[in-house]
């Protein structure tokens, strides 16, 4: 897989307190930008380093998409991801961009339930599966 540096949300993010956190937030040159629509871009985000916690820790993954890079919608959320399960090298999700898309993207990574002590993620845009 080529992976270009302007296509990255986030390298070895890595995050322990309970909060939503954002990854880089990419700016795709125009407003309207859809670079889903008839596309083989994908988002990948995997696990780098396996996830501790002292107590019961999930990661919810989100995409979110803006116009402005402030006010921010949902495209999509995964479920919580038990610590049990965020282990090194984890794929979370690959999955094509959808249509629709705004100027500006990010991926927010949501711990909830218990800080994590350890465990990092990338999360990337690449072409093809």
């Amino acid at each position: 897989m080529i992976l270009d540096n302007n296509l990255i949300y986030s390298e070895s993010q890595a995050e322990t307190t309970i909060a939503g956190h954002n990854s880089n937030v990419l700016d795709h040159g125009r407003v309207n930008a859809d670079i889903g629509k008839g596309t083989s871009i994908f988002l990948d985000i995997r696990v780098v380093d396996a996830c501790t916690s002292g107590g019961s820790a999930t990661v919810t993954f989100s995409f979110q998409t803006s116009e402005d890079a402030t006010n921010w919608t949902m495209i999509f959320q995964t479920k919580p991801w038990p610590v049990s399960a965020l282990t090194a090298g984890k794929q979370i999700l690959r999955t094509p961009l959808p249509d629709g898309l705004l100027r500006y993207t990010k991926v927010v990574y949501t711990i909830g339930t218990a800080a994590l002590t350890g465990g990092s993620f990338d999360a990337d845009l690449h072409l093809g599966a």
